[in-house]
């Protein structure tokens, strides 16, 4: 019996020690909450600053040494992406003379576009095949869930925290006015003004204060200044009452920044309404949790809202 074990034992631990020479391919699946054209556009050389974490945190500690071309040059390190058709790429790192590699395919969700999976491969030996929890970290297992992480967290690949919410405050008393643009924040605060008077007359709670921006031809603009309210009410020939139509839901993005610089996140909900399907249904509004802005250079905070219903 004791001759058996021994015998059994020797077997195991050369059976162990060959498997370390016998190369073994690894295949898996991830779905993700992303359109097909979001990851290319993530695999692209200039995007893996973003998701992939030594790009990323050799880029945040001395941008002028990484280099970005058909490879992705940083210290010590040097990422090869091959595209060997529209959807199919191998992905290489080489690293002190050592290449990890693996193979990645697209493949398109067609009954619902906003999901794509992920199927990718890597060779391994047949040790770490059957004790996976034994091998260390390396680019090629850890760079395709860091790609779906990144894809699907809403402020890294956006850059703003959005949300889709239930339309909380429908019922809106407004001013609009045409004005050159350098006549902006006089006539914001001047309008506001106007307005909280009109809704206090009314006996009108305030529950929040909304801008709306028209460009016009010959640097003008269509400004519209809204107050939330809670009750409706009749308006008149100056001071307009609107509701938001039921079965709407709002896309809503948050700044904080510059008034200058909150362009950055309309373009940011025009790509998220574009991938998650969403249509417009009425203009964008700007709800501001500070005061409205006085220039240009005042720090602002506000929710961009957008009213939509998907398609």
């Amino acid at each position: 019996m004791k001759k058996l074990l021994l015998a059994l034992i020797v077997v195991a631990i050369v059976f162990l020690i060959v498997s370390f020479f016998v190369p073994a391919k690894l295949t898996y699946q991830l779905s993700v909450a992303s359109t097909q054209q979001n990851i290319l556009t993530a695999l692209q050389p200039k995007s893996w600053t973003k998701w992939e974490s030594s790009v990323q945190k050799a880029w945040q500690k001395d941008s002028t040494s990484c280099h970005f071309g058909p490879d992705i040059d940083i210290p010590g390190k040097k990422i090869h992406i091959t595209q060997v058709s529209p959807l199919l790429f191998v992905l290489e790192q080489t690293a002190h003379n050592h290449s990890d590699e693996l193979g990645l395919m697209i493949v398109p969700n067609v009954p619902d576009p906003l999901h794509t999976s992920l199927v990718y491969s890597r060779v391994t030996n047949l040790f770490y095949k059957l004790f996976s929890f034994l091998e260390k970290p390396s680019f090629s297992i850890t760079a395709v869930p860091e790609l779906r992480t990144y894809l699907e967290d809403v402020p890294r690949f956006y850059g703003f925290p959005i949300q889709i919410r239930a339309v909380k405050d429908s019922l809106f008393v407004t001013k609009s006015a045409n004005i050159p643009a350098n006549e902006l924040f006089t006539t914001l605060a001047a309008t506001h003004k106007e307005l909280e008077d009109y809704a206090r007359q009314n006996s009108c709670k305030i529950l929040n204060k909304n801008i709306s921006f028209l460009p016009l031809d010959h640097d003008s603009l269509t400004v519209m200044v809204g107050l939330n309210i809670d009750k409706v009410i009749t308006g008149d020939y100056s001071y307009n009452f609107k509701q938001l139509p039921s079965g709407l839901i709002l896309a809503t993005g948050r700044f904080e920044g510059r008034f200058s610089d909150r362009m950055a996140i309309y373009l940011a909900m025009q790509n998220y309404l574009k991938d998650h399907l969403l249509i417009k249904r009425a203009f964008p509004y700007e709800t501001y949790r500070s005061s409205f802005p006085a220039s240009d250079t005042s720090n602002i905070q506000m929710d961009l809202s957008y009213p939509v219903t998907p398609q």
